[in-house]
């Protein structure tokens, strides 16, 4: 559900704008907009993917691509020039959803660019996930 705020009724109007059932999709867990604003990438968990929208008019995003991460996939960072997503896969350790690695998108290419699976070969799943700006110019 959205909401939007009709000043003329001073009351909040509810509608329905996106779904993910259609694209057998569960346990939606975060989303995240580019600096424009018109992106939206929306995290899954089980099964672990991406969703990208167009976010153009957020009234009504239209669903543009599916990219897979892994079991889990929640929280994301974007690089600082938007080019690269990182995407941290482990949802609380539960069952089927903690792969336990990190999948790096491209989003100019629109895929998989790698993983980076350096916890997860510890034995560690990451449970967040930061990028710190570069002092190189």
């Amino acid at each position: 559900m959205d909401g939007f705020m009709e000043s003329e009724q001073r009351a909040l109007a509810l509608s329905r704008s996106m779904t993910l059932v259609h694209v057998n999709r569960g346990v939606l867990l975060e989303m995240l907009y580019i600096r424009k604003g018109d992106r939206l990438y929306v995290t899954t968990a089980k099964p672990g993917y991406v969703n990208i929208y167009d976010n153009t008019d957020p009234r009504h995003p239209q669903f543009l691509k599916a990219i897979p991460t892994a079991a889990g996939a929640h929280h994301m960072a974007l690089s600082s020039d938007e080019g690269y997503l990182f995407v941290q896969n482990s949802f609380l350790n539960l069952k089927g959803m903690s792969a336990g690695s990190i999948t790096v998108i491209d989003l100019v290419k629109g895929e998989v660019a790698g993983a980076v699976d350096t916890l997860k070969n510890q034995g560690f799943n990451p449970n967040c996930i930061v990028l710190l700006p570069s002092d190189q110019k």
